[in-house]
């Protein structure tokens, strides 16, 4: 079971570079092995240039920085489906533990008569054997769903050390052995050197010992004797560790920061426009389908604390609800609920799922289908798992999109020395790559800004004033943008596109790198001229050809970028070869048709992709735009409210709504 659980868990954790961060965090831990010394002030970028730094993750840094020598990304990537197998086979190791611990606690209330509920009736071989059985398929069922929260990050590592705190503290359970328990500070020392979330270490340890003490009042032994008052003294040993990093007083204090990011509410900046900030739920309304999963989770987590509540461990329970909480508050934390919860899960359902089994056997001899079951589980498990790395693209190149590889290398071939103005997401590689030479603005450590500042940034891209006066203090070389991920980005680019000191020099339709040109003397590319679209596209399928999602992709993205410069031709260009099927691509072919004043061929466009997709928001919207500017108000309420009825969040449907109460049929 160990063995499997690593190869599955180690392949659902295998896929391509997909995010910002890990670029500033390989530009730390070279600049820390060149110095000898960890980073006390920003020394990467503009607007937090000089200002204190609480590096955290510096270990984690040097770690991947080391990692990236051997061979560049592709170690990396592997190195964290390993981290991550290692860490599901600890979990599996303290779930067996745990089981093993609560059968031996049930079967002595039984026969000491102590105020416990009764015994399952399930020894504490079986007990292990159930409950890695259930624990086995949930995980690797788990981390499939959350795969997309799996990023080379510091939290690869936090999954780690979690896992090994649940394993010490049930296996203390289980033996009884105090000297295990020490083990925890040791980990804590390396866990607040990794990453900010350490502080979740000395949290598992409160809920526990606060758990079993209250238990205890009730005359149920959650620990051993004296298990309680050790465990806290472990925890106080943990807290102190957190101590124990260049920052003393200011790394202990960090996480206190970070919860304060993602704690929601209105006027928190940092939780209201970051995604993985977003609490689920909110999140859910304009990306609907992302976190289906959840909702699943949580109900089956507390079904299981239904099954088990005349046996409960009360110290998981807490446990339970502290990760939960912490996910209710922000995305990113939803794989850590999963990651805590289905050992929970697993523990709380063993033992009744044991006993309901071993019932039937002596009835009908039905147990002897549970071993084909779990094996026909897992198989399926594994053939989803073998498809979604199907689908990925190459490991050893980061995700398509996620990198603007392209425009950097072209700073860098012209040489020089500036500021770059870059979306934050690009700025941990434009740090990774042209340091020292040019710095971006912003980059992902937001840690290190303001609310005012970061509002002052998000003003900038929507508000061309806003950036006009932000270019004036800065002087900025460059701006690098994209025009996906997300499209708050388009503003900028289509004041830059029109304005006469910046000139367009690179762009795939993706990311567009714009230079300052005050004097006029860089020709730029011209993106309304039919040859320079064909080139791009000529491009595209050169670089994307071999895999059709990836080119579909980018033929959408250049489309929608000329679409908002409004090249409605070029833009019917890149998308007028797409097939019927393709509702996206057709929904941008009759938006440009709308936009260019021909309704007749727009609403039929949109009414092909309505029939391809009956569920599509998109054209649905359009059609109701199109009715309305035909002057059908009532046809285009009907379309709206359709729309609406499909997803009552969408942004283009609610926005249309509030502009017809308002100000009557919208112009295209």
């Amino acid at each position: 079971m160990f063995g499997l659980l690593a190869l599955m868990g180690f392949a659902a954790a295998l896929t391509p570079l997909s995010d910002g961060d890990i670029w500033w965090h390989l530009a730390a831990g070279r600049e820390i092995l060149h110095s000898g010394a960890v980073p006390m002030t920003d020394p990467f970028s503009v607007g937090a240039a000089g200002r204190p730094w609480i590096d955290v993750h510096w270990l984690f840094q040097v770690l991947v920085y080391g990692g990236y020598q051997l061979g560049g990304l592709l170690p990396l990537v592997v190195g964290k489906a390993v981290v991550v197998a290692i860490g599901a086979v600890v979990l599996l190791a303290g779930v067996e533990q745990g089981a093993q611990a609560d059968a031996t606690r049930s079967m002595t209330a039984a026969t000491s008569g102590g105020r416990a509920a009764p015994t399952t009736g399930v020894d504490a071989a079986a007990a292990r054997s159930w409950a890695g059985g259930v624990f086995v398929p949930l995980l690797l069922l788990a981390l499939l769903a959350a795969r997309p929260l799996l990023l080379l990050r510091p939290v690869v590592l936090t999954l780690l050390f979690a896992a090994l705190f649940v394993w010490v503290i049930e296996r203390f359970r289980a033996g009884g052995r105090a000297r295990v328990l020490w083990l925890l500070p040791a980990l804590q020392i390396v866990w607040v050197n990794c990453q900010g979330l350490s502080a979740l270490g000395p949290a598992i340890i409160v809920c526990h010992a606060v758990g079993a003490a209250i238990a205890a009042r009730w005359g149920r032994a959650e620990l051993p004797q004296g298990g309680p008052r050790r465990l806290l003294l472990v925890g106080v040993a943990c807290l102190a560790a957190g101590f124990i990093t260049p920052y003393g007083l200011r790394g202990f204090l960090f996480p206190l920061r970070l919860l304060a990011r993602i704690q929601p509410g209105a006027g928190n900046i940092f939780s209201e426009n970051i995604a993985e900030n977003v609490p689920p739920f909110v999140l859910a309304r304009t990306a609907p389908g992302e976190l289906w999963h959840l909702p699943w989770f949580l109900a089956l987590l507390a079904v299981s604390f239904v099954v088990a509540r005349r046996e409960l461990v009360l110290g998981r329970c807490l446990a339970a609800a502290a990760f939960v909480a912490l996910a209710l508050m922000a995305t990113r934390n939803v794989l850590l609920a999963y990651w805590i919860g289905t050992p929970i899960v697993a523990l709380n359902v063993a033992p009744w799922l044991a006993q309901r089994l071993s019932q039937a056997r002596a009835r009908a001899g039905m147990a002897r289908f549970v071993r084909p079951t779990l094996a026909l589980v897992l198989l399926a498990i594994g053939t989803l798992t073998v498809l979604s790395l199907r689908r990925e693209t190459a490991l050893a190149a980061p995700a398509p999109f996620r990198v603007p590889a392209d425009s950097v290398a072209t700073i860098a071939r012209r040489g020089g020395q500036g500021a770059i103005f870059a979306a934050d997401h690009y700025g941990g590689y434009v740090i990774w790559a042209l340091f020292p030479d040019f710095r971006p603005f912003i980059d992902t450590r937001l840690i290190l800004r303001t609310a005012d500042e970061y509002q002052e940034f998000l003003g900038a891209l929507g508000d061309p004033k806003r950036f006009d006066d932000l270019q004036r203090r800065h002087q900025f070389s460059y701006v690098l943008v994209p025009s996906a991920f997300p499209d708050r980005y388009l503003g900028l680019i289509q004041h830059l596109y029109q304005a006469s000191e910046w000139k367009l020099i690179h762009t795939d339709g993706t990311e567009t790198l714009f230079v300052h040109d005050p004097v006029g003397v860089e020709a730029g590319i011209d993106l309304r001229s039919r040859d320079v679209t064909t080139r791009l596209l000529a491009s595209l399928d050169g670089r994307y050809g071999k895999d059709a999602p990836v080119l579909r992709a980018a033929r959408l993205h250049l489309a929608r970028l000329q679409l908002a410069l409004g090249h409605l031709d070029e833009a019917k260009q890149v998308v007028s070869g797409a097939p019927a099927s393709d509702v996206d691509a057709q929904s941008l072919l009759a938006l440009a048709h709308l936009l260019a004043g021909d309704i007749g061929a727009s609403e039929a466009v949109a009414r092909a992709a309505v029939d391809a997709d009956p569920r599509a928001v998109t054209p649905l919207t359009l059609l109701a735009r199109a009715a309305l500017q035909r002057g059908d108000r009532s046809g285009g309420l009907g379309w709206l409210r359709r729309a609406l009825a499909i997803d009552p969040y969408d942004a283009d449907a609610q926005a249309l709504l509030t502009q017809m109460e308002q100000n009557g049929p919208p112009q295209p």
